[in-house]
């Protein structure tokens, strides 16, 4: 009973872990020869193969990657600046994976998100 206790708490916890995944980062970038705070934010649902960029809460850029699929470009617009992601999979050991995207404002690299 109680390494059966054990499995499913240990399940459990691995579940928790994935229910959401988001890393968000805060940035001072130039673009259009103007510089701007942007608050960029990567999310991936439960069990889901579906990411979303957000540029300060905008929803910009939305994708499937996919363990048949593991890396893809995306692109987006946040207020006429054009937002390029450089996107893929990778394990991070076990059974987890996470997405790493290489952001690009206007055609120059601004920053990597990991979620």
């Amino acid at each position: 009973m109680r390494k059966l206790l054990i499995v499913l708490l240990g399940g459990l916890l691995m579940l928790s872990g994935c229910a959401s995944n988001f890393r968000s980062r805060t940035a001072m970038m130039e673009a259009n020869k103007q510089k701007l705070a942007l608050y960029i934010e990567g999310k991936t649902g439960p069990f889901s193969d579906d990411m979303t960029i957000y540029v300060n809460n905008q929803n910009i850029i939305e994708g499937t990657i996919t363990s048949s699929l593991p890396s893809n470009n995306f692109s987006g617009v946040y207020k006429g600046i054009k937002i390029d992601a450089e996107c893929s999979l990778f394990a991070t050991g076990g059974f987890n994976m996470m997405h790493k995207c290489l952001l690009f404002l206007d055609g120059k690299k601004a920053d990597e998100l990991t979620f």
